[in-house]
């Protein structure tokens, strides 16, 4: 008797460890058939395209959903939902703001924006051989900018009843990209480790 339940743990076990999916597979099946989807937010709709790359052995080992929106509040709520979902299932790595301006940047952006310069959160975060990179950000504008606007905005209110909210900072160029991926797929079965 004791062999026949030991005989049908193992049976067991080794079915639950092949009927689990990797991340990268499900996701696969969830987006393979989407080249562009609606991301919903509390601050509004975000279209966003979905890009899959496939290793040598024709299986996904990246999946990428990226695009540009109107507002930075969705832009933060979307990434930051999917950076804490991340990390409750276990995923960790650092978040860093990444400012990007020059002298040609300033004198060549528009002139509706005082002193513009570009704003990017990125975050990598990594568990095991699975990685979640993100990013999010754009033309950062001044606050006399935002000031320009919350002007414009309310003679409009005030002129076509309009309902423009004020806003405490500007953004132009908006974008965000979510990439997940398996590191263990990158290379497909021809993969070597490197040796340096």
């Amino acid at each position: 008797m004791k062999k026949i339940i030991v005989l049908f743990s193992l049976i067991g076990f080794n079915l639950f460890c092949f009927s689990q999916q990797l991340e990268i597979d499900r996701l696969y099946e969830k987006y393979k058939n989407s080249e562009t989807i609606v991301l919903y937010t509390t601050q509004g709709d975000i279209t966003a395209n979905v890009y899959i790359e496939m290793n040598d052995d024709n299986k996904p080992k990246s999946i990428t959903i990226s695009g540009y929106a109107n507002s930075i509040a969705a832009i933060k709520e979307l990434i930051g939902n999917m950076i804490a979902k991340k990390k409750n299932l276990g995923f960790t790595g650092p978040c860093e703001t990444f400012v990007i301006s020059s002298e040609f940047e300033i004198k060549h952006m528009s002139s509706s924006c005082e002193l513009p310069y570009k704003c990017f959160k990125k975050c990598a975060l990594k568990k095991g051989s699975q990685y979640f990179n993100c990013e999010y950000g754009g033309q950062h504008c001044k606050v006399e900018s935002a000031r320009q606007y919350n002007n414009d905005a309310a003679a409009l209110n005030r002129a076509f009843g309009s309902n423009y909210p004020p806003i405490s900072e500007y953004y132009m160029e908006l974008s965000f990209s979510m990439e997940t991926g398996d590191m263990k797929r990158a290379g497909g079965k021809k993969a070597k480790d490197l040796d340096f």
